[in-house]
């Protein structure tokens, strides 16, 4: 049996390229290397050359227009919608030429699932392979999937335990002038599942064997998971939820960390929910980094790191290797965070930062539009933010299917809208151009952290401060000529405390320019 493990290309505005690396797919190949290793497993990931190209605006997302517009300030917001991947056309050729009997496709996220979908729809027109579907984010779309979908089978639950299950049930096929018959205990369409949703620990025995090469901070890079789960249950959260703590021994993850190192990785990316949870654990762990850190290799958490529990293991976490911290403040609001079962961690936020000043880099996220908030607490965000030594990540709130809190907002009927650039819908009465604005104003502040305090006539400066007084933002085109575009609805600071993450103190008052 030829099998292909297909990663589809991302269509949005935007797309983190360091992360792109398809986990699930390395595991699914290595669960099939293991349970039926007659089967000739091959992974397609459209991403891995980073490659994009602009494409039409789907038609759902016209009411973004008049934010979304062409801008090349300092404090542009988003203005071009990519394909980011190879093209459908190369991807049916590489389907058409490998003759695979199943192609696994993986759908992770909602708002994804039309490009999915229209994939699947494409490559059932060049070949006769099975389709299966698998994804985290199936679980709560089933309705979606038996209205729209296209694929023969769709998966949800640990898809290195289902997808041997699924090709173990249709192995005996046949052949006949190039038309697979397949007999199996399954009926097209179906989904495959167990009584509860399958929750594999082959990740706690096993991991990927890398044939493909990503990069990160210029060099060789690969993702770890050392746990699955979370124990904490944030109700804007689908992970706490949905799948139950596990934790690698560090005795296996050593070794993979021994793997790794000798195929030339240098840059790991741990993709944890929630790593550094238990104490003892979390000690013996950032030994083992440490010991491969003094040969070369650093390490990274891009999905985020607990606060709260980094600040207890700090100084371990530095003399480790990390390159950088990643932090989610969420926000300071208490009433906010207790409605949304979130614990505080603003004190542990600030400790991390100061401490890490000329060490390492930190960035922080904070959500905007969370059930509960505020602008004012949103704002309040804003400047803890911009006075601690940290770069500001902004999240605009999306919606998810099966998280109640969120779907007591409103949930968009087009799957498309579910992404944090459609700016679709928000807690605490803010509109999507209130977003915008918070949102421009955070990227001039990281602009000046990350180059310093402008010359007084600098036309960035200038024309952001003008935005502030005359309430309407400015943009620049790519000639360098500015004109307004969009009203500014929020009373930003005019005057603001801003520490850069060498720890130089900048105090800003935009009303002097």
């Amino acid at each position: 049996m030829r099998v292909l493990l297909l990663a589809p290309p991302i269509f949005d505005y935007f797309y983190t390229p360091a992360r792109r690396e398809p986990l699930g797919l390395l595991y699914i190949r290595e669960a099939l290397h293991k349970a039926l290793p007659e089967t000739f497993v091959d992974i397609y990931d459209a991403r891995i050359n980073n490659r994009s190209k602009k494409v039409s605006l789907p038609p759902e997302f016209a009411y973004l227009s008049p934010i979304y517009k062409e801008d090349y300030s300092p404090f542009s917001l988003l203005h071009t919608y990519h394909r980011f991947g190879d093209s459908f056309v190369k991807i049916l050729q590489y389907v058409q030429d490998g003759h695979y009997d199943v192609i696994g496709i993986s759908s992770l996220f909602s708002a994804y699932h039309n490009d999915v979908e229209n994939l699947i729809a494409a490559i059932k027109t060049v070949t006769t392979s099975i389709v299966a579907v698998g994804g985290w984010a199936l679980k709560d779309d089933l309705a979606f999937w038996l209205e729209n979908g296209n694929a023969d089978y769709y998966l949800y639950g640990d898809g290195e335990e289902l997808f041997p299950l699924l090709l173990g049930s249709i192995s005996k096929v046949t052949v006949t002038t190039g038309k697979v018959t397949v007999t199996n205990i399954f009926s097209p369409g179906d989904r495959v599942d167990k009584p509860a949703w399958v929750q594999s620990d082959f990740l706690l025995r096993h991991f990927p064997r890398r044939t493909e090469e990503y990069h990160y901070m210029g060099q060789k890079s690969a993702s770890v998971v050392a746990s699955k789960g979370c124990v904490y249950r944030c109700s804007f959260c689908v992970i706490g939820r949905s799948y139950r703590f596990r934790q690698r021994s560090v005795l296996h993850i050593g070794r993979e960390l021994r793997y790794l190192y000798e195929q030339g990785v240098r840059m790991v990316n741990f993709e944890d929910d929630n790593l550094l949870q238990e104490k003892e654990y979390a000690r013996k762990f950032l030994r083992l980094l440490a010991i491969f850190h003094r040969k070369g290799m650093s390490f990274t958490a891009m999905n985020g790191i607990t606060a709260c529990n980094l600040a207890e293991h700090l100084e371990g976490a530095l003399a480790a290797g990390f390159a950088e911290f990643n932090l989610s403040l969420a926000t300071m609001g208490t009433g906010t965070l207790k409605k949304n079962n979130r614990s505080i961690n603003s004190d542990c936020v600030e400790k991390i930062a100061h401490a890490s000043v000329g060490r390492v880099p930190v960035l922080v996220y904070i959500i905007a539009g969370l059930p509960g908030s505020s602008l004012e607490e949103l704002l309040a965000d804003v400047r803890f933010l911009a006075g601690l030594p940290v770069l500001i990540g902004f999240s605009p709130l999306y919606l998810l299917p099966g998280v109640p809190s969120l779907a007591r907002l409103g949930l968009p009927e087009n799957r498309r809208l579910m992404r944090t650039s459609a700016l679709w819908h928000f807690g605490g009465g803010l509109q999507r151009e209130d977003v915008a604005s918070v949102w421009k104003y955070i990227r001039m502040i990281n602009h000046l952290k990350k180059n310093g305090r402008p010359e007084h006539d600098d036309p960035s400066l200038v024309y952001f401060s003008r935005s502030l007084r005359e309430k309407v933002w400015y943009r620049m085109d790519r000639q360098g000529k500015w004109d307004s575009h969009l009203p500014v609805t929020v009373d930003l600071p005019d005057k603001i405390l801003i520490t850069r993450p060498n720890g130089e103190i900048m105090e800003m008052d935009f009303s002097m320019v």
